[in-house]
């Protein structure tokens, strides 16, 4: 998922690198990544899941996973 996130992108991601602020992920990048994840490891989550501020950094998309 990471490879795909950072894709055509020469900044280094950390797990704390805001995903939004760097433009690397935007509304429609954020519904790919839970259809990935759904696809991927079946996992889905619920609405609020969606929200932008949810999906800030690979260390919060983790921390929601987790939960």
């Amino acid at each position: 998922m990471l490879e795909t996130i950072q894709a055509g992108s020469s900044l280094r991601l950390e797990d704390d690198t805001s995903l939004l602020d760097a433009g690397i992920i935007d509304s429609y990048t954020i519904l790919q990544i839970h259809r990935f994840l759904a696809e991927s490891f079946h996992v889905t989550a619920p609405p609020d899941d969606y929200r932008l501020e949810n999906c800030q950094s690979i260390a919060n998309l983790v921390e929601r996973l987790s939960a």
